[in-house]
Parts: C-alpha cells; structure tokens; sequence
C-alpha cells in the first residue's frame, strides 16, 4: 500500500531540484525561491507528518493540524510559481505583439524607401518579403494559440458554470422543534467550482442526516471527488444508522476510487430528544452554542475519507439543550488568517453573539460578521442547526460527549426528503 508513497517520494525532490533549475535559468527568483520553500516544506511534511504514522501505524489530531499547515504551504507555493510563469507569459505575448508592430513600421517604412528612390535590388527586395512572411507566420501562430486558449477557458468556465447550476442547494427540511440554515461561498482568489459541500436529509424515522465535507483542491476534479463522495455517504447512511459506521463505509469505497482526500462531519438529530449522534473524519469539531454560556467544542479525531483502506471512525453522542445552536463548518471559516486559534476563537465569539441575538438565519449570520472585514481565502460552508426550547420542559445543559454504538434497522428516506450542498450560496 505503501509502495507508491516511496516511489513519489524518491521522485518529488528531483522533480522540485528540476523545475528550480529551470527557474534559475530563466532568471524567475521568487519562482525558484518558492520551489525552494516547497522541497523544504515537503520534507518537514514527510519528517513531521508521514514518518511518524508510517512508524506508528496512528495519528494525533496534532498531527493532522500540522500536516494541513504543511499541505496549504506547499500549495501556496505552488501557486506563487504558477502566478511568476503566468507573469512571464504575459511579457512573452507583450514583447511579441511589439515585435509584430514594430515589423510592420519597418514594412511600410521600406516600401516607402522603395517608392521614393526605387533602387532596390532584386534580391533585397526578396529578403523583405521573406522577413515579412516570418512575421506573418509567426502572428498568425500566436493568434491561433490565443484562440486556443480562449476556447479552453470558456469550455472550462462552460462545464464549472453547470456544476455550480447542480450544485445548488434545496431548501432545508422543516422538522417541529428544529431548524436549519446553511450558506456555502467559494473562495474569492479561484472562480472554479470548490470541493465543500453539505446535505441536509429527513429520515423516515424523522431524525435528520446532516452530512457536510471538504475535498482538497478546486475545479472539475473535485467536484467529481465531491459527487462520489455524496453517493458513497448517502448510500451508506440508508445501510446502517451509525454515523461512524456510515464513513468506514464511504471511505472503503473511496479508497477503492482513489479520490482526493476528504474530510466529513456526518450527524443524525432527533428532534423530539435533541440527541445527536455524529462522528467525523479529519475535519474540524463542531461547536455547541448553549443559553448558560458553557459553550463547547465537540469531541474530534480519525483520518479523512479516502486516507487509507479499514480505517474506523469513532461515533460519539450528547444532548442539546434548548435554544441552542449546532454549528457546523468547513475549515474555511477558521483558516481565513492562517491562525487556527484566532479563527476558532473568532467563530466561537461570533455564534454566541448570533445566538444571542435570535437571528433568523444564523448560518448567514455567523458568515457576515466573519467576513465583514476578511477575505474568503477558501471556500467556506457553514450549517446551524437551531433547536427550539419546548414548553412544557426546562432547558437542561448539555451531557458530556461520550462514545456510543447505536441500535436498530437500516435507515429510510421520506419522500420529501431534501439534499443541499455543492458550490452556490
């Protein structure tokens, strides 16, 4: 299994030592620095990272935060030197319609010599116009490029465009006694179409499924990855109701599709209990907002989907109080400083705030006073579940998260059952 990690790994640092070289010649600095950084951040990647769960046969949510500080790193880098050769190939294009032009003065500027003392020879007069058909050529090659590259981007933009269309979310389930609202925006540096999605779901026993996952990377890719990944979770979750269960399942076929790694959070609410079953994959913890300011990080842990074959997924309980919210979100809400503290503080502050205000649509709530002031550095989905105080009980705290093992038959959608998720708002 572990076969094609090593090869890779042999191969990367040549290829990263190659494509510096390469930079250095055409004299790109910030391209080959950025190359440089990569190789370095590769092997502290494979030092802090790789090696350990190799070595161990486990991993630390420690360990995972570090890695995806090393993997948005690395990308980072990444795109600095696709933005020096993109810079590049704009002067490229520039000198070269100068070139065009300034052909065409000395054109015009010959015949000219020619009309007023025509004493040209023959043979001066057949190397022109074969200098003249070079330049011809050649603007017309570059033309043909430009259009090329034109049709690529609309047929690009063509496909991207569609998914957002299929993409778009339903609206949520109407359950008495709780309530939903969602919000997903792409990031604002890449016009692709992202890999966050989410789905909200009725079930035949009137819990909810609440299902939302990020796949790494952008564009037609991950938004395969992202549908697979959906099939896979939804098929799963009618087989068993354990949301622990639900992943080990959806992970053992996406390891068998080799997808992009993938992190999910997958939750079923009673409404009448206000008992939430969930388990996660390598993705963030959701936050429990409470009435008596004990708000909560919920308990998180396991490798993503798609990481490694027989992987098992803890599944874990608590009960919410009312008036109280369930927050859920992708790593894009907390990561839009780089600073994983700051953004989970920040997101933690604005909840409680939002809770307090009794705004009708928290998701958009907690979304606008994140990034009032901040860019969306990557995509960014958020769903909070509200669940409404009964009247004919008191509000309890909420019970200590433990670990459970749920019981009873395959689960069954309703009719009206609803799906949300993908790349629109």
């Amino acid at each position: 299994m572990l076969q094609p990690y090593y090869e890779a790994s042999k191969v990367l640092p040549k290829a990263l030592a190659r494509a510096r070289e390469a930079m250095e010649r055409l004299r790109l600095r910030s391209a080959s620095a950025a190359l440089a950084d990569a190789a370095k951040t590769n092997r502290q990647w494979q030092r802090h990272v790789a090696w350990p769960i190799i070595a161990r046969h486990s991993n630390r949510p420690i360990r995972e935060l570090v890695g995806k500080r090393l993997v948005d790193r690395f990308r980072a880098d990444v795109r600095a030197v696709d933005h020096t050769l993109a810079r590049r190939h704009a002067e490229i294009a520039t000198q070269t319609f100068h070139a065009i032009r300034q052909g065409g003065l000395l054109a015009a500027g010959a015949v000219l010599i020619l009309l007023l003392i025509g004493t040209v020879s023959l043979i001066q007069d057949y190397k022109l116009r074969s200098r003249l058909e070079d330049k011809s050529r050649q603007s017309d090659d570059h033309e043909n490029r430009v259009r090329q590259l034109q049709a690529a981007y609309i047929a690009e933009r063509r496909i991207t465009d569609a998914l957002q269309q299929a993409f778009i979310p339903s609206p949520m389930p109407e359950v008495a006694g709780l309530r939903f609202n969602a919000i997903y925006t792409p990031a604002e540096e890449d016009r692709l179409v992202g890999g966050d999605w989410y789905d909200v779901v009725q079930l035949g026993d009137g819990r909810v499924l609440v299902i939302l996952g990020d796949v790494a990377g952008h564009g037609v890719q991950a938004a395969v990855a992202m549908n697979r990944a959906r099939r896979a979770l939804l098929l799963s979750s009618i087989v068993t109701p354990d949301p622990g269960a639900i992943l080990a399942r959806a992970n053992a076929e996406l390891v068998r599709e080799a997808t992009p790694i993938i992190t999910v959070v997958v939750a079923t609410i009673d409404p009448t209990s206000r008992v939430v079953h969930y388990a996660l994959a390598g993705h963030p913890p959701p936050l429990l907002v409470t009435p008596t300011a004990d708000s909560q990080w919920l308990e998180f842990g396991s490798l993503p989907l798609g990481f490694i074959d027989q992987a098992s997924f803890e599944t874990r309980d608590l009960t919410c109080p009312g008036n109280s919210l369930l927050v859920l979100y992708t790593d894009g809400v907390i990561e839009h400083s780089r600073n994983l503290v700051e953004g989970e503080h920040l997101l933690k502050e604005v909840a409680e705030q939002v809770r307090k205000d009794r705004a009708k649509d928290p998701a958009s709530a907690i979304h606008e006073h994140i990034f009032a002031t901040r860019s969306v550095r990557d995509d960014a989905a958020i769903v909070v579940a509200y669940f409404e105080r009964r009247r004919d009980s008191r509000p309890r705290r909420s019970q200590r998260v433990r670990q459970t093992r749920i019981t009873g038959g395959p689960l069954s959608f309703k009719r009206h059952s609803l799906f949300g998720g993908g790349s629109a708002a």
